[in-house]
């Protein structure tokens, strides 16, 4: 482990934390550490992720402040992201703006002929929630085994030469 600290004392304060000489808070509130992945990102963090032209990276870094974020992926697959950020009505616009945007993507993959992805479209919501909003996505296995299923099975089956075939132009062919 390498502690970095702007000087001594900080990352003395922090060894102590570790070995348990001084009491430490945790990173994240114990009801906010559900699912199989969990956190808070930065909403500056999103927004960089964001392409520009749309407008939403602007409200991104604007109202968003932090987002918690929860996966369940024990049966389908579950995310959840909680927005909140300083000014309330920001927070509000950007929800609004982010649930017109879904569904115009949506309309633009089901024009496209896109049909998975306009399907994934589907099963987002932004919901409001007074001062944040919620943005939930549900993925059900079957979709997720219709789409990726073929991709995992030609990642889990064993290289020709691994079963013994000799390697050359006839075994090197992707299925």
């Amino acid at each position: 482990m390498i502690l970095f600290g702007p000087d001594r004392r900080a990352v003395e304060a922090a060894i102590d934390r570790l070995e348990g000489r001084a009491p430490a808070a945790p990173a994240i509130d114990e009801t906010a550490t559900y699912g199989e992945i969990y956190g808070v990102l930065a909403g500056a963090e999103i927004a960089a992720l964001l392409p520009e032209e749309d407008g939403l990276r602007r409200l991104f870094r604007e109202a968003a402040g932090a987002i918690e974020l929860h996966v369940d992926a024990s049966g389908d697959v579950a995310i959840a992201a909680d927005v909140a950020g300083p000014d309330a009505a920001k927070v509000r616009d950007l929800g609004r703006s982010l649930g017109a945007a879904i569904a115009l993507a949506r309309l633009q993959a089901k024009a496209r002929g896109e049909a998975e992805l306009a399907e994934v479209l589907g099963w987002a919501r932004v919901e409001p929630r007074g001062d944040r909003f919620g943005l939930e996505l549900a993925l059900p296995r079957d979709f997720l085994e219709r789409t990726l299923g073929p991709a995992c099975r030609r990642r889990r089956a064993p290289a020709p030469e691994a079963i013994g075939a000799p390697p050359g132009p006839a075994t090197d062919a992707a299925p």
